[in-house]
């Protein structure tokens, strides 16, 4: 892992503070269905608050690689289609059908998430929201900036496929030249001029263009449900995610059609636990409820000469990570890791920290050396220490890896 020490800031709390606004207003539309002008107006000025705090956090030695990349991934020498990245689209642009540029995209949004957050990244969508602060701050284009689909807190599916395209990668996925899209399909719904077999075949083929349609990034599937299906094994398996109802078609005749709604699990806005809280100065390890800690498989406290420290891991979804305080005669630290999995044991890391710095939890020499050598050891894409000193001082401390692995989500 490549260590750097880095400067003091105090704003990453008021970062994840604004974070936490920018959630709640893409939880707003995305119940609402609709981007109204006054959602997208306070999400815009949401982005532009965040952005003073992303400035004063970060470090050049660390961003600037990781922005001179972003740049490039969105440009037109690579996919442009990026600007409108949302998480909802991680499993194209991280699976099979994704080339190495989204790949890359998606890394890079991420290691600039836990470089400006550190402890603050609340789950999946937390890289999307940076990634619309650093489009807020980066693009000079007045022509680009201006456009109403600039920033906005939900974007949906893959951006600026042409429809024939769409068609031709549907049959590509599925392997069913049958799958055709209509006109009417929009960010948020894949409409398809199809329908699935009667029986147990026709749950397959369902479940497949489902799959497809939460891969490439829609909230809902729409299909067509001829009269003289019955579907009971259809309706029985999806139950009450799916809905059929009545329309009209061209000709004036009823027809049936059925609408299933995915499930996402990029959303969800989450409160700041007690690490996150200790972390940012709002608590110490020693005013943490023991009782909180007690019979956890993923949280501990320990007490171990003069120190008192607490530590837990939490799944992001793409991420594991892990998080450590210690306090000690008036000074703390706190550490976070970044994981690509959950690690075998959790319970037991305070004590090997605890002992990698030599049972000294504010010497910044002996971090320096702990830090990189404990990332390498548990594979981290991401790894960080913050020292609060008794009389105020911070020191910080960053070590990335140089070829972080990621899951899709």
């Amino acid at each position: 892992m490549t260590m750097l020490k880095m400067t003091v800031n105090d704003s990453r709390s008021e970062l994840a503070k604004e974070l936490a606004v920018m959630r709640g207003l893409r939880a707003k539309v995305i119940d609402e269905g609709i981007i109204s002008p006054q959602n997208a107006k306070d999400y815009q000025l949401a982005v532009a608050t965040a952005a003073g705090f992303v400035k004063s956090a970060q470090d050049d030695r660390i961003a600037l690689p990781f922005l001179e990349k972003l740049c490039a991934q969105v440009g037109d020498t690579g996919q442009p289609a990026l600007l409108s990245y949302d998480p909802r689209q991680d499993g194209w642009w991280l699976g099979k059908g994704a080339d190495d540029c989204g790949r890359d995209f998606a890394s890079s949004i991420r290691m600039l998430s836990y470089h400006y957050l550190h402890g603050g990244v609340s789950g999946r969508q937390d890289p999307f929201h940076i990634f619309q602060v650093l489009k807020c701050m980066l693009e000079e284009n007045e022509q680009a900036r201006a456009s109403e689909n600039f920033i906005l807190p939900f974007y949906g599916a893959i951006a600026n496929i042409p429809l024939e395209f769409l068609g031709r990668l549907l049959v590509l996925l599925s392997g069913d030249n049958t799958l055709s899209p209509m006109e009417s399909t929009d960010k948020i719904t894949l409409r398809l001029d199809w329908h699935p077999d009667e029986g147990e075949a026709g749950v397959k083929q369902l479940l497949k263009a489902v799959e497809i349609a939460k891969e490439l990034g829609y909230s809902r599937l729409e299909f067509n449900m001829p009269s003289e299906y019955s579907y009971s094994s259809l309706k029985a398996e999806f139950g009450d995610s799916l809905s059929p109802r009545q329309e009209k078609n061209g000709e004036g005749k009823p027809v049936w059609i059925g609408e299933v709604k995915i499930d996402n699990s990029c959303e969800g806005a989450s409160q700041m636990s007690a690490l996150q809280l200790i972390e940012f100065g709002e608590q110490k390890p020693s005013s943490a409820d023991p009782s909180a800690f007690s019979g956890k498989t993923n949280l501990e406290r320990v007490e171990q000469g003069s120190i008192i420290a607490v530590a837990g891991g939490e799944d992001l979804k793409f991420s594991y990570r892990l998080l450590f305080s210690a306090e000690q005669d008036g000074a703390v630290a706190s550490c976070g890791l970044y994981l690509p999995e959950r690690p075998n044991k959790i319970l037991g890391i305070s004590k090997e920290i605890i002992s990698a710095v030599g049972g000294s939890i504010a010497d910044s020499a002996r971090w320096e050396q702990a830090l990189p050598a404990l990332g390498d050891k548990m594979g981290a894409q991401f790894a960080y220490v913050v020292i609060k000193g008794s009389a105020g001082s911070e020191y910080n401390l960053e070590a990335l890896s140089d070829n972080p692995t990621w899951r899709s989500g």
